[in-house]
């Protein structure tokens, strides 16, 4: 039964070292992107990306754990504009800032604090299509030592693009109204 046991153990630690190799060989950076075509104008689209007050109304996970806590400062909108939130779980706690602003493109720095540290740029594109728009949104990301060894297993893009899928449904939703 020692046997046994020490034979095991030595297979656990084998598959732990694997994974963690492997998990060092992943990129420092990683990007998911989406885009979405909406029938509404670009100022009514721009209007709700670049107002982080707003992002409640169409961002995925804003709303879900009812004991997260945000503040809002620096401008109203645009550059400048900051949002801050403290929550449990995947919330997590973290800061956006609008870095650059104008109608063609809105930058956002996210910066994590839990549940890992972490700066992510967001990047909302737009170009018009005749009477729509279409809105492009691009997540440069670091990748951290956790989702380099979660990304093992499954990819980045399995892990966050549903919140990307929801997010742009549900921005064309507010837009379309």
């Amino acid at each position: 039964m020692a046997r046994f046991l020490l034979l095991v153990g030595i297979a656990v630690a084998a598959v732990l070292i694997i994974v963690l190799a492997l998990a060092l060989t992943k990129p420092a950076r990683f990007t998911i992107q989406r885009s979405i075509v909406i029938q509404a104008t670009p100022e009514k689209v721009f209007a709700l990306i670049n107002d982080l007050h707003r992002w409640s109304g169409w961002s995925a996970g804003q709303n879900e754990d009812p004991k997260t806590t945000r503040s809002f400062s620096g401008a109203p909108a645009g550059k400048g504009a900051i949002a801050e939130w403290e929550g449990t779980g995947s919330t997590g706690k973290g800061r956006l800032e609008i870095i650059e602003s104008s109608s063609n493109l809105i930058r956002v720095q996210a910066d994590w604090a839990r549940p890992f540290k972490a700066r992510n740029i967001n990047l909302f594109a737009f170009e018009s299509q005749g009477n729509s728009i279409r809105v492009t949104w691009t997540l440069d990301g670091e990748n951290v030592f956790v989702l380099k060894v979660i990304t093992i297993f499954v990819t980045h893009d399995r892990l966050m693009g549903s919140h990307f899928d929801q997010s742009l449904a549900a921005l064309k939703s507010a837009a379309e109204k």
